[in-house]
């Protein structure tokens, strides 16, 4: 059965990966729509920079959102405020009574602003884009042969992705005839691209790069009236990474996404559509399809949703079924297919075709999705048995389906307890689940004990053996009452079997104390504090000893004030020079140091001021003996 179940799954990768193709799977939903709006409308609450104002108020103008009177008066007051000769602020302000209704600011200077930007020296193409919205919005007429020479300029010293994406949509925003130069741009941008697990592509610079390169491709395309240099792969691609990242909350990011969408989804050229299993699949309910443009909206013309095939593995198990719409859906975005000949549980792949009258609309080309059909199961024939030592049968009971032994079973530790049943899909056939077990849980300790019901011949049947004799140590010596729990698992069931079948007294062996080797044993107890001990000090000497010692010491001293008392001081051959008391006064600084080293400093710091006093004793002294050695001459 495994090995059938492998094969079965390396078939349907082989079928998905042969007929492998780029469709979009998800759409922007009304959940994305709520939670994108609060963050919206908590902006325009809370924070009071127009950057911010601008892109809460006009992704909620592009989500369909109303703005209330509180805040709309609150964001409009704002926009109103703005410096008119600052160029950036007033982009932001232009946006937001653009899109805010009942909202107008007044700029008599914004012609001038705006063209002074185009008369920057090292002007990017994003400000001329800013620039030249400010007039769209303000509709100020400007000198569009500046703007087309700077932009031509921006580009040519910078041709990022981000510099091209808003070259192109700055061109949509100018004359059809200035833009038309800038539509083979479309091609060198979209070579730029990096794709990634074959499904999605993103440019460098992230979300609000690659989202504001496919609105301006699609803006200047509109504008020229001429479908742009990209395959509809490549939109594909491009509206799967804008869809992988609607989970983003970054105010402009979140703007930048939706308005690409927009534009995805409002274009002469190409409107992917999105192809999704609505729910989860099961035998008992029809299939439903759902099929939207990226907004979740009906995809524009007449559609038709069609199952070609059913697969398992190899074999075909239906063809072509054609999708009813749902009824109770108001959107007529929901296909249902019923009546499919599928008749078993288990991982199928379903064939499925989408036809739209619109032209315009990519990605319905036949798609395979790997589907899992799941059943109910049951259980029958479910018997409890008690088996002494001797083989005998001590008691049997049938149990019906979801219900209880009326009575416990008592079990001693020489016997041994049967469970036998059968697993049967709804339909009665035999089924054989991933996972057949019983639970004995102790009811006191809550302490549980897991035996695998093994299955037999018959297919769907199962049994398991506990033999107290040799099982018995698996319950860690715990006697007394159990409950006895069948648990019955599998991928393909809708939901599992898991109840109590019985309870059960049962004797088992005292369990023996483990012994664990001292080297092996690891004990988690608080040890006792560890106090470090010094060494004992050496017994010093009697004090009269170092007395007489440091007497000793001094005597030379004292026989040398002696000596110079009784004969004399002999400084006549003491040379007259400089050095020479500064020789001596250095030797007694010397002297003086190694007292004060005794009695205060430490060793560091004595030598530190040595280093000081020896240089000058030792100069000193040099220039002292030279003195006598040359008079001695």
């Amino acid at each position: 059965v495994i090995t059938m179940r492998v094969a079965g799954l390396i078939a349907i990768l082989v079928a998905c990966a042969a007929a492998e193709k780029i469709f979009l799977s998800s759409y922007w939903n009304a959940e994305d729509t709520k939670r994108i709006s609060e963050s919206f409308q908590s902006v325009l609450s809370s924070k009071d920079d127009l950057a911010s104002l601008h892109y809460a108020t006009s992704g909620l103008r592009l989500l369909g959102q109303k703005v209330d009177d509180a805040k709309s008066k609150r964001v409009c007051a704002l926009a109103q405020k703005v410096n008119e000769k600052e160029a950036e602020a007033l982009f932001h302000a232009a946006s937001i009574a653009g899109d805010l209704e009942g909202c107008t600011i007044s700029a008599p200077s914004a012609k001038a602003t705006v063209e002074a930007v185009a008369k920057e020296a090292e002007v990017t193409s994003e400000k001329l884009f800013d620039a030249l919205t400010i007039a769209d919005r303000l509709n100020v007429k400007v000198d569009e042969a500046s703007f087309d020479k700077a932009l031509t300029a921006a580009i040519t010293k910078d041709a990022s992705p981000k510099s091209l994406s808003n070259a192109l949509a700055a061109a949509s925003l100018m004359e059809k005839s200035i833009g038309a130069k800038y539509l083979p741009k479309i091609g060198t941008l979209v070579e730029q691209a990096d794709e990634f697990d074959g499904k999605y592509l993103q440019l460098d610079g992230g979300l609000s790069v690659t989202a504001t390169a496919v609105y301006g491709i699609f803006q200047l395309a509109h504008q020229q009236g001429k479908a742009p240099a990209i395959t509809k792969d490549q939109v594909l691609q491009f509206a799967n990474h804008l869809l992988s990242r609607r989970q983003v909350f970054a105010d402009r990011a979140a703007y930048n996404v939706i308005r690409a969408i927009g534009v995805l989804i409002n274009n002469g050229h190409f409107v992917p559509a999105s192809i999704s299993l609505e729910s989860s699949v099961d035998l008992a309910n029809p299939i439903r399809l759902h099929v939207s443009n990226l907004l979740g909206l009906p995809l524009p013309g007449a559609v038709t949703v069609r199952v070609e095939k059913v697969t398992l593995g190899e074999k075909v198990v239906d063809s072509a079924k054609t999708a009813a719409k749902v009824g109770t859906d108001k959107l007529s975005t929901l296909f249902e297919v019923s009546g499919l000949a599928v008749k078993e549980a288990g991982n199928y792949v379903l064939h499925v075709a989408v036809e739209a009258a619109d032209k315009k609309v990519i990605g319905t080309s036949p798609i395979s999705f790997p589907v899992k059909f799941t059943n109910e199961a049951s259980v029958e024939g479910l018997e409890v048995i008690v088996i002494d030592k001797e083989g005998k049968v001590e008691k049997r009971r049938s149990i019906a389906s979801f219900s209880k032994a009326p009575s416990a079973f008592t079990v001693d530790s020489a016997a041994t307890l049967s469970v036998e049943f059968n697993v049967k899909t709804k339909n009665g056939a035999a089924f054989k689940p991933h996972q057949a077990f019983v639970i004995f849980e102790h009811v006191e300790s809550g302490e549980e004990v897991v035996f695998i019901a093994d299955a037999q011949k018959v297919e769907g049947a199962y049994k398991m053996d506990v033999n107290f004799a040799k099982d018995g140590k698996d319950f860690g010596g715990y006697s007394g009452a159990y409950r006895l729990r069948l648990v019955i698992g599998d991928s393909l069931l809708r939901t599992p079997l898991n109840w109590i079948i019985a309870e059960a007294t049962i004797s088992v062996p005292a369990a023996t104390p483990e012994v664990v080797k001292k080297s092996e044993k690891v004990d988690y107890s608080l040890l006792p504090e560890i106090t470090h001990m010094f060494r004992e000090p050496e017994k010093r000497p009697a004090g009269v000893i170092s007395d007489t010692f440091t007497l000793i010491a001094l005597a030379p001293i004292l026989i040398l004030l002696i000596l110079w008392a009784r004969i004399g001081v002999n400084l006549s051959a003491m040379p007259a020079s400089i050095y020479v008391p500064i020789f001596h006064i250095g030797l007694a600084a010397l002297f003086t140091l190694y007292v004060v080293f005794w009695l205060q400093l430490n060793m560091f710091e004595t030598l530190k001021y040595m280093a000081v006093i020896g240089a000058v004793v030792f100069f000193a002294g040099h220039r002292l003996l030279r003195t006598m050695a040359e008079r001695r001459k």
